[in-house]
């Protein structure tokens, strides 16, 4: 890289096979997890020494785009969630388990996991307008659902704190004298989604532009970081404060 900026390298053809997702190792950064896909062959492959060569371990499932990664300190044989559009695949105890989705749920929208060492992980599903939980590591389910009803559109968890999420919503509506409003923000319980707060609403009609000072404003306290629209996408953080970033247009949440 010379001066500032990366430099640029221009390909023509595909690679094969295909890095589709890609983790590093919480404790060991020169450990990686990737996702491969090669003619429609997903393979799941581990590299000891910073991605300088690959040993496959086991196959995945084709379209895996996503690895969440069990952060415990120390774990020998971390658990890890492979994420594809319609399946999650997760790693226990060393063997690959294909987790059964909920009954009528065939494409997933956003899926997060947050990991105990001393019981099954915890996972959290947007399927269509469907906020689905499972604290068992997949095998059972139960519907949640934000105060207001309004249209979940991203998910994030706490890697390391199972009990603690963080959602992206719009659509929600509140009538009032001067007409009806519909808000979009973040919401986040701290108990594993059997209740829900909001901790950011804010209509379209209030939406303000950031300054340029806007990331020491809203990293300053214990809320999320998000964003507004249609946010499609969100990733917390491991340490505390808890931060949820959600890419896509201009919002913090609080």
């Amino acid at each position: 890289m010379h001066g500032e900026h990366a430099g640029e390298k221009l390909i023509t053809k595909a690679v094969q096979p295909a890095m589709l997702a890609l983790a590093v190792d919480p404790d060991n950064p020169k450990m990686l997890y990737a996702a491969f896909e090669d003619n429609q062959l997903g393979s799941f492959q581990i590299s000891i020494d910073s991605e300088k060569t690959w040993a496959a371990s086991a196959p995945l499932l084709a379209g895996t785009h996503r690895l969440l990664v069990d952060p415990t300190p120390g774990a020998k044989d971390r658990k890890i969630c492979a994420i594809g559009k319609s399946s999650v695949v997760a790693r226990v105890y060393g063997q690959w388990l294909k987790v059964p989705l909920p009954a009528g749920v065939s494409e997933l929208s956003s899926v997060a996991a947050g990991f105990s060492s001393n019981r099954p992980a915890t996972l959290y599903l947007v399927a269509g307008r469907a906020l689905l939980i499972s604290s068992d590591s997949g095998n059972s389910w139960r519907k949640s659902s934000l105060p207001g009803n309004p249209e979940v559109r991203a998910i994030a968890a706490r890697p390391d704190h199972p009990e603690i999420a963080h959602v992206s919503y719009r659509g929600l509506k509140y009538s009032s004298e001067s007409g009806a409003t519909r808000y979009l923000g973040v919401a986040r319980p701290e108990d594993g989604g059997a209740t829900w707060t909001l901790v950011r609403k804010e209509s379209v009609s209030d939406h303000k532009a950031f300054g340029d000072n806007w990331i020491g404003e809203y990293f300053g306290s214990d809320y999320a970081l998000g964003f507004s629209e249609a946010r499609m996408g969100a990733r917390a953080g491991c340490r505390p404060p808890p931060a949820c970033l959600t890419p896509d247009s201009t919002q913090r949440t609080g």
